[in-house]
């Protein structure tokens, strides 16, 4: 993230952009992480940062986080025991559906944007 801002930086007053034009930029974070666990780590901090940055070089920034993912296809394959496999897999089936449908409409609300 940081070398595809870096160009378009400045060190003058207020660090002004040197884009040329404004557009929307998004993030999607897939965290395997809970919302507690980021929420209790501080993760959103840094993360606002990122976007604040983002924004002011670009325009306009907004992110989606995705939590508790299923990380793996077989996780038989890996050493994992701090997760249940069985509850990502129930998170997954409930919440990957309404995750899509959220990157789909941020996709949608970026082409109504007028920078």
């Amino acid at each position: 993230m940081e070398r595809m801002m870096f160009p378009y930086s400045t060190y003058t007053e207020n660090y002004k952009s040197i884009f040329g034009r404004k557009i929307p930029v998004g993030f999607i974070y897939t965290m395997n992480v809970t919302k507690k666990q980021m929420d209790d780590l501080g993760y959103m901090q840094g993360l606002k940062f990122s976007e604040m940055l983002l924004e002011r070089i670009f325009g306009y920034c907004e992110s989606l986080v995705v939590n508790d993912t299923y990380q793996f296809d077989d996780y038989s394959k890996y050493v994992v025991t701090v997760f249940d496999e069985a509850k990502k897999a129930k998170v997954r089936e409930k919440e990957f559906p309404v995750d899509c449908q959220k990157a789909y409409d941020l996709g949608a609300k970026f082409t109504k944007i007028d920078l």
